[in-house]
């Protein structure tokens, strides 16, 4: 959550932990709006591609957890480079990232 007042609360949450964000991160994340865009319009130009094959072929959408990964996956390599960068400085890595990142640090 933001630092926005109207998200501070006083009551006692016994199950629940309320995290707020540092002061001053909704500013940096809000390039993200417009990547997270770009990624979901990519997204379902996908999912309304395979909806318009499978309607030609004459055959009902399913589409399961791998197809979803495979979509996302397609959207994110579609996106330019410039959104990847922004969620890059926004500290989102991905996994082969980091760990070059982190082999980088092992030659000083």
């Amino acid at each position: 959550m933001d630092n926005c007042s109207a998200n501070q609360t006083t009551c006692e949450l016994d199950n629940i932990e309320l995290k707020f964000l540092p002061p001053n991160t909704t500013a940096r994340l809000q390039p993200l709006d417009h990547s997270t865009k770009s990624f979901k319009v990519g997204y379902r130009r996908r999912l309304l591609d395979r909806l318009l094959m499978n309607h030609r072929v004459g055959t009902e959408l399913k589409v399961d957890q791998l197809g979803a990964i495979q979509m996302m996956t397609g959207a994110w390599n579609s996106v330019k480079q410039s959104v990847a960068n922004r969620f890059r400085k926004a500290g989102f890595e991905t996994a082969e990232h980091s760990e070059a990142c982190e082999d980088g640090d092992d030659d000083e």
